[in-house]
């Protein structure tokens, strides 16, 4: 009896006809059986089934290989911002702003309230000179929201006039041409991405951190 077959014809998933069912009582410690499995597993592996695996394997190196990074999309003015959705802590809401005697100023605004915290705001729209060349900073209509950041246990909020949303992108999206804003926007710009037909700035966060931290030093 071909062993390939003769567990499922005489064996324990056939008629068990098979006479060393009595000594061994199932057919996988039938040494005839595991002798036939470890020659089928030990086979030499076929051209088409080598050159499938090595398409499969050469595929997910590839993959591994792209360096990818998800961003919060926003606006400010009439300019699209990105910045990387490890340093945002949570969107909520707008909320209205506490000012601080003698403290407050164009960039760091005040204090905000979002869920009962307390949170250091500054005005974005300020610190990249986007009121001067953008005309104000309406929402047209849109709800504003306050983005909240952290990096190194340091907390800051500020307020967005549109959110896009998230995105994933590899570096052959981001590219290091200059755009068209002022010069303190480019100055906290690390690079540029396209999403279609809509360019985004990618901003340097560690940048962004350390003039909001200067707004109140």
């Amino acid at each position: 009896m071909n062993n390939l077959h003769c567990s499922s014809i005489i064996g324990i998933k056939g008629d068990r006809s098979c006479a060393k069912l009595a000594e061994y009582h199932h057919c996988r410690h039938c040494p005839d059986f595991v002798d036939h499995a470890r020659s089928f597993f030990d086979r030499p592996a076929s051209v088409e089934y080598i050159h499938e695996w090595n398409d499969r394997l050469s595929s997910v190196i590839k993959d591994e290989q792209k360096v990818t990074e998800s961003y919060l999309v926003f606006r400010l003015c009439a300019e699209w911002f990105a910045i990387p959705v490890s340093v945002v802590r949570e969107v909520a809401i707008d909320s209205p702003v506490h000012t601080i005697p003698l403290r407050s100023g164009p960039t760091f605004l005040g204090l905000i309230n979002i869920r009962g915290e307390l949170h250091l705001c500054a005005s974005l729209h300020s610190m990249l000179k986007l009121e001067e060349a953008g005309g104000g900073h309406e929402a047209h209509g849109k709800q504003r929201h306050v983005i909240i950041i952290e990096k190194q246990e340091k907390t800051w909020a500020f307020k967005a006039d549109e959110i896009k949303g998230i995105i994933r992108c590899d570096r052959t999206m981001e590219k290091n041409s200059p755009l068209n804003v002022g010069s303190e926007s480019a100055a906290c710009t690390s690079s540029v991405i396209q999403i279609g037909e809509l360019t985004v700035a990618r901003l340097d966060e560690a940048l962004v951190f350390s003039n909001l931290e200067r707004s109140v030093s």
